[in-house]
């Protein structure tokens, strides 16, 4: 599947911008930011390039981060097991339909 560029979120779009800049963890495979409205992908893990399906899951992992923030759901949007659980069904779900 193609990651898209961008998402809308209640009319608000969300930049999906995909390379280690701005990730600011260096193991960590994304990050969502409720203020600047972006979802960042990693391209590499330990100077490693990710594999496809884990930067697919990571989009679907921080698009549900940024759905909860929008839902106001501060209480599961700190859940990472229930985030992960969540865009992983995403990602097994709709992956498959998108080109």
């Amino acid at each position: 599947m193609t990651i898209p560029d961008s998402v809308q979120l209640m009319g608000k779009p969300i930049s999906v911008i995909q390379n280690n800049k701005g990730v600011r963890k260096r193991n960590n495979y994304g990050e969502a930011n409720f203020n600047n409205l972006t979802i960042k992908i990693a391209d590499t893990i330990h100077k490693k390039p990710i594999l496809q399906s884990q930067a697919e899951h990571t989009f679907f992992h921080e698009l549900v981060h940024q759905c909860l923030w929008v839902m106001q759901e501060h209480k599961l949007n700190d859940n990472e097991k229930f985030v992960d659980m969540l865009g992983g069904l995403l990602h097994q779900a709709l992956a498959p339909h998108m080109k």
